[in-house]
């Protein structure tokens, strides 16, 4: 079941996963009536779990080993199992699993591994371990082994066979649009949204006096910076005899 917060939103996908995982779980405790021999094993996967930690995913990690039903759990990192302040899931998971294998960790999810391997590592080396190499702690016979260090594979295929030039090319059909089609809607666009400006200049506009007008703001401007006191300018009065007078000249 697809419960992407994406799809249905995030308090919706939370509701109904916890929902899913209740119902599952009173599932697997109808089996009591069942004889052992003939409870199949149900393997169910839940990504992000973290979101649905409720009560019952303690139960169920404490109690419904015997009837068959399996987990399969994926998160990031420890801390997200103890953000609703409810520590019951991850003492359920510490308490009910005895094989244990850890590849590279970050410093806090190192701390509280460090009580899962001790004496044997310690915090710093779970931090420090390379690629493909894992720490690890095995139930043997229903008894737990000395922890040790151990390798995994390295990947099978290294040789991708030509798959980057297929990548790029569906990459541009997909996302790619040819460089003359673009131009055009580029332009099609700039045609509808903007318009050149116009070089007329209209009958009415009265254009004279600009250049003077300027002179004389500027040398306000002198006038100004250099007086102690403000200047009482008036457009009709001592401006306009300066602006005419500046006008008149040669």
């Amino acid at each position: 079941m697809n419960l992407s917060k994406g799809s249905i939103g995030e308090d919706n996908s939370n509701l109904l996963g916890s929902f899913l995982i209740t119902k599952l779980q009173l599932a697997a405790m109808s089996r009591v009536d069942m004889p052992e021999a003939a409870r199949n094993d149900f393997y169910l996967y839940v990504d992000e779990f973290q979101n649905f930690t409720t009560d019952s995913f303690a139960t169920i990690l404490s109690e419904a080993r015997k009837y068959r039903l399996n987990l399969v759990l994926a998160h990031q990192y420890i801390a997200q199992l103890t953000e609703s302040g409810n520590d019951k899931v991850r003492n359920a998971i510490f308490g009910n699993v005895s094989t244990m294998i850890s590849f590279r960790v970050g410093s806090d999810d190192g701390e509280v591994l460090e009580k899962e391997y001790e004496p044997i590592f310690v915090s710093p080396q779970l931090l420090a371990l390379n690629k493909f190499q894992i720490a690890l702690k095995l139930s043997i016979h229903g008894k737990p082994s000395l922890p040790f260090m151990s390798n995994t594979l390295p990947p099978i295929f290294n040789d991708y066979g030509g798959s980057y030039d297929k990548v790029v090319q569906q990459s541009r059909e997909r996302n790619a649009v040819i460089k003359s089609k673009a131009k055009k809607k580029i332009d099609d666009w700039t045609k509808e949204h903007y318009h050149k400006p116009s070089d007329e200049v209209k009958d009415w506009w009265d254009l004279s006096g600009t250049v003077e007008d300027l002179e004389l703001f500027f040398e306000m401007g002198r006038h100004l910076a250099t007086s102690d006191d403000w200047p009482e300018w008036s457009e009709t009065s001592e401006f306009r005899a300066v602006r005419e007078a500046s006008r008149d000249e040669p």
